[in-house]
């Protein structure tokens, strides 16, 4: 989708009341949201902040709709990285489609990276 897209999206759906967190290495695209009226935010990344929000993530059930196939595919194929002799290491296999996945990652990790109360596995 467009900038535009999202926007008309945002308001078609009464949204506008809801954080939008964006990916953080597209500062124009979230500054555009914004003069749309977007309430749009960068997600927060870094070092890191893969494993400890996959970690965060854990903590919670994450409900999926029927209707959510694209979710529900990445969840299933969601693949960590091995060792030569078959351990798995926790890390997650880079190149992999998860964009669904690593939206609902930023959103989470965005929102309670703060919180001292979880740790990283």
């Amino acid at each position: 989708m467009t900038n535009r897209d999202i926007a008309k999206f945002v308001r078609y759906n009464n949204l506008s009341e809801y954080l939008m967190y964006c990916d953080s290495a597209e500062p124009k695209s979230i500054e555009e949201l914004r003069q749309m009226d977007v309430w749009a935010k960068p997600a927060v990344k870094g070092q890191g902040s893969i494993n400890a929000g996959i970690s965060l993530l854990k903590e919670f059930d994450i409900c999926v709709s029927q209707e959510s196939q694209n979710i529900m595919k990445e969840q299933q194929a969601y693949l960590y990285e091995e060792l030569k002799d078959g351990t798995i290491i926790n890390k997650p296999k880079a190149n992999q489609q998860d964009h669904l996945m690593d939206s609902i990652r930023y959103a989470a990790y965005s929102r309670w990276k703060n919180r001292n109360d979880f740790f990283v596995i």
